[in-house]
């Protein structure tokens, strides 16, 4: 089985925190990182969505630019189902 990488890019978040905050005319860019394989193609995003094996929707990552959780996340991972605690 393929290993897939999702990863959140902090700076591009302080980037487009920035340019909310300042009010500058640039377009925000998308934090979230899926990596195919270590050395794989990347791509990034602002929502994604992780599906079992017969395709089922079990859990997504997205980016909001207000926080999401009052611990002030912008990026949360959504799960349909239960978490176990390993570590």
């Amino acid at each position: 089985m393929k290993k897939t990488y999702v990863s959140v890019c902090k700076n591009v978040i302080q980037r487009n925190n920035k340019i909310k905050r300042e009010g500058l005319d640039e377009a925000l860019s998308p934090p979230i990182r899926i990596q195919n394989g270590k050395w794989g193609d990347k791509t990034t995003c602002t929502e994604a969505v992780f599906k079992d094996a017969a395709g089922n929707i079990v859990g997504r990552i997205f980016y909001e630019t207000d926080p999401i959780l009052k611990c002030g996340a912008k990026v949360a991972i959504e799960f349909y189902g239960d978490v176990e605690v390993v570590a």
